[in-house]
């Protein structure tokens, strides 16, 4: 019986075990989710990245050729987020509910079509210091560029924005760049005014430089200059620097920008300027050179005068031309004693001295003498530092300077064509929102025309002769002055300021050099015609004499470069060894180079601080000590890779353009490896030769292996060295060699 009883137990038991759900047997579940993913056409898209999300993780796959995606092993319960991704595709989010049965969800794409941006047109004219329109100038904003015809008129199609920055580029100009509010389906206009670069000096990169222009100087370490890419660089680099003062007309006109620079705490702040420099390397064939880095170079600024304040330092900034603003980085430091301020930089541009101010805003209105708004005015506002302009104001004859400084005291002025506005001054407040109580008025009746008379003298008392300068008075162009023969000042009629301050400044050319004048006057109140008397060109003029080591002073050539041995010259030296002539008075160091004849080769380097009228050795003559020959001769041996033989002329002095016909032949029809000593200073021109000495057009290499140092040139298939000389030289002075790489146009070589 108990058995039996034990028997009926056990199979109750497992009756029940059968007829058990899973759940009740506590055995979890399992979710997943499929679909396809389609795009608005209803065709399959591949490689969509498909993510799902869930409380205790998340999963991602990719969809296959057909455009189908697949989750297992989900939670079968709960919410989750799937993300489905795929470049040029918007992305789509979703929210699927899990369950413990297979989830179905399909998924349609769009494709992520950008609207165009809006853009309108910008016109203006490109014009040089003195009005001339200037063609060929590339013109560009972001991406979009275009080039001025042959009257300096420019268009540009730019997106629409408050603050667009237009540049422009010419060669051998300072690069100009501008702001201008461009608004959709409303043509703007910007003209800009481009000068030429002050100063372009060329210097082996192994050497460095220092580069002098009106007063300011860029040094430059030697090997720290690099190609843009940070390759390494050997050879000629050109270095391109301008500088200008705001206080001066030229300065004003191009003055990158706006006056406002975006501080190291992001904040931006109104700009005083002390000036500014521009500087471009380059390479032969214009490509652009930089520095390297690790390596920075020195900007010294001169104080500007105009300005009174002298802090111990003041910011540098550096523009930015795709933003349109000033940059702040880095400081330059005031030396009491040469007056000027002197800062590190590590990279190139235009890089300005500002001390930072606040701002306000300012609005008026102009109108003339009868009441009437005036649109298409030119204001004016100004203070030392800061020269604003706000052009082509609303129909209403409405302006607003938005970004004024504040804390100074400002000059404000209209103009239209040969009207003015009465000069107003004011000052705002930091953060002060100020609206004029009356509108400027254009009032014929305020302009008086004025004339001057005066003698400009250099500083040894000679005059200065044919020349011709600007007249400004608070950035505002009056006319010009003609300088004649006799140095007097000539046509100097122009229209009289109300504050009676004029600012007579230009290039003057004196001895082959150019000498940058600045010099403010008052004029007499009570006549038509002011007598300035006699103004004095600071220059410093150097004079002395040179001989030989045995007493002599006879020679048949004797001439002196300036800062390179081997540039244009710059002085004659007479038969007799006495020399005279004129540089700047710009407080700098400058080195020269006296060179005898050719047959009878003599050098020496003097050092001259240009800082005071006149500088004279007297009668106590430098001595031309003989020139540093090399320790030996040095073999130099030359390869080319066509069939044209090798010539090779030397020259005493160089230029760099073609071996003259007074070279001295070296090698002549050297078949196409050769070789020869360098023995004596002077430029050694190598380059290949036709067969025949008829100039046959070729291609192929030409490699010069001098000190351990090779050099290679391609010659590029189809020239003619008739048309193009193609080669390499070598300059030897004081013991020191280099290699130039030369691909100039050229006459015939003899």
């Amino acid at each position: 019986m108990k058995k039996w009883i034990a028997k009926l137990m056990i199979l109750t038991l497992l009756f029940a075990l059968a007829g058990c759900e899973e759940d009740d047997l506590n055995v979890p579940s399992e979710g997943s989710v499929k679909g396809t993913v389609t795009n608005i056409s209803g065709d399959a898209i591949t490689s969509v990245n498909v993510t799902i999300s869930f409380t205790d993780g998340n999963t991602t796959t990719t969809t296959n050729e057909l455009g189908n995606y697949s989750f297992k092993g989900l939670p079968s319960k709960g919410d989750a987020n799937i993300t489905l991704v795929k470049e040029g595709y918007l992305t789509v989010y979703a929210t699927v509910q899990l369950a413990d049965t297979e989830v179905t969800r399909d998924f349609t794409l769009s494709e992520n079509i950008s609207l165009p941006p809006s853009t309108s047109s910008v016109n203006g004219v490109i014009k040089d210091i003195s009005g001339n329109p200037l063609s060929g100038v590339n013109v560009r904003s972001g991406l979009v560029q275009t080039v001025t015809n042959n009257v300096g008129e420019y268009s540009l199609s730019v997106e629409t924005g408050e603050k667009v920055s237009i540049t422009a580029d010419l060669e051998n100009y300072a690069q100009a760049s501008r702001n201008v509010e461009v608004i959709e389906d409303v043509v703007s206009n910007l003209d800009m005014t481009m000068v030429v670069v002050d100063k372009i000096e060329v210097f082996d990169v192994r050497a460095g430089a220092t580069i002098y222009t009106k007063g300011a100087t860029v040094a430059l370490a030697g090997s720290s200059i690099v190609n843009n890419d940070g390759s390494t660089f050997i050879g000629e680099v050109i270095a391109k620097v301008s500088f200008n003062q705001v206080t001066s007309l030229s300065g004003q006109k191009v003055f990158p920008g706006d006056y406002i620079g975006l501080q190291t705490d992001g904040q931006e702040s109104g700009l005083i300027s002390y000036g500014f420099i521009d500087v471009t390397l380059e390479d032969a064939n214009g490509s652009k050179l930089r520095l390297a880095d690790g390596f920075t170079a020195t900007l010294t600024y001169p104080m500007d005068t105009n300005i009174a304040a002298t802090p111990d330092t003041i910011p540098l900034w550096y523009y930015d031309t795709e933003k349109g603003i000033w940059i702040e980085d880095g400081f330059a430091s005031y030396d009491v004693n040469t007056n000027s301020y002197t800062g590190a930089v590590s990279h190139f541009t235009t890089w300005n001295l500002d001390a930072k101010v606040a701002r306000g805003v300012l609005n008026g209105c102009v109108e003339d003498v009868n009441g009437n708004r005036v649109s298409q005015a030119q204001i004016l506002l100004s203070t030392p530092g800061s020269y604003n302009t706000f052009n082509n104001n609303n129909a209403n004859g409405e302006f607003g300077f938005y970004n004024a400084p504040a804390g100074q005291t400002l000059s404000l002025r209209a103009t239209t064509g040969a009207l003015s506005s009465t000069e107003l001054i004011l000052t705002l407040e930091a953060g002060e929102t100020k609206t004029l109580s009356n509108c400027l008025v254009l009032d014929q009746g305020i302009i008086e025309r004025h004339s001057i008379t005066g003698r400009m003298l250099l500083g040894d008392g000679t005059p200065l002769t044919n020349q011709y300068l600007n007249i400004t008075s608070n950035g505002l162009y009056l006319g010009g002055v003609q300088v004649d023969a006799n140095g007097n000042l000539s046509d100097g009629d122009f229209n009289r300021p109300d504050n009676n301050i004029i600012t007579i400044s230009d290039n003057l050319y004196i001895n082959g050099n150019s000498v940058y004048f600045e010099k403010s006057f008052t004029l007499n109140p009570n006549n038509e015609i002011t007598n300035l008397g006699i103004i004095e060109i600071k220059t410093t003029t150097v004079s002395g004499c040179v001989q030989r080591v045995d007493g002599s002073r006879l020679f048949d050539l004797i001439d002196l470069k300036l800062n390179s041995p081997f540039g244009n010259e710059f002085a004659n030296i007479d038969s007799n060894g006495n020399f005279n002539f004129i540089i700047a008075q710009d407080f700098a160091e400058h080195k020269a180079y006296v060179f005898t004849d050719p047959n009878y080769v003599h050098t020496l380097s003097l050092s001259i601080n240009a800082n005071k009228n006149v500088i004279d050795f007297g009668m106590n003559c430098l001595i031309l000590e003989n020139a540093l020959s090399l320790n030996q001769p040095v073999q130099v041996s030359i390869t080319t890779s066509s069939n044209k033989s090798i010539l090779v002329k030397y020259k005493e002095t160089a230029d760099y353009e073609y071996p003259n016909s007074y070279g001295e032949t070296i090698l002549q029809n050297a078949g196409i490896s050769a070789s020869f000593n360098l023995t004596k200073n002077g430029v050694y021109y190598i380059y290949q030769n036709g067969e025949q000495n008829t100039y046959q057009e070729f291609d192929g290499t030409i490699s010069v292996s001098v000190d351990g140092q090779t050099n290679t040139i391609t010659i590029p298939q189809g020239v003619n060295t008739y048309e193009n000389w193609v080669g390499q030289a070598i300059e030897v002075y004081q013991g020191q060699i280099k290699i130039i790489e030369l691909n100039k146009p050229t006459e015939q070589p003899s």
